[in-house]
């Protein structure tokens, strides 16, 4: 595995500090996953179940959303993220420092738009 990330030892105790850094870089980047649509039982039992941290809510005339993340971290600073837009409900993987909007954003493009396209 260390190999692959073209480190030239696989002994991790022999590597320096930029070589962990960038090995748990990579960990961080592997844990990001894309949206998934869930159910709004889904999202409330997550609400439920976990401690949340960074709880947006927004309202405007074109969007009503809100989205938590957990407080515990799936590895380094990446953390599950669960978002309503509207009446749809989603879940993900990204980094604890995502804005509100950001993940609207991420919302928007990787999924919204994909069934935008499929519809017409």
């Amino acid at each position: 595995m260390y190999q692959t990330l073209n480190y030239t030892s696989t002994d991790r105790m022999l590597w320096d500090a930029e070589a962990e850094h960038a090995y748990w870089l990579a960990q961080e980047k592997k844990s990001i996953t894309a949206p998934v649509e869930i159910s709004v039982a889904a999202f409330h039992d997550a609400a439920g179940r976990y401690l949340s941290a960074n709880w947006m809510y927004f309202f405007d005339e074109n969007t009503d959303s809100e989205s938590f993340m957990s407080a515990d971290m799936v590895c380094g600073n990446v953390t599950d993220i669960y978002v309503r837009v509207g009446a749809r409900y989603f879940h993900f993987c990204d980094r604890e420092s995502c804005t509100h909007q950001a993940i609207l954003q991420r919302i928007t493009q990787e999924v919204l738009a994909k069934n935008t396209n499929v519809q017409m």
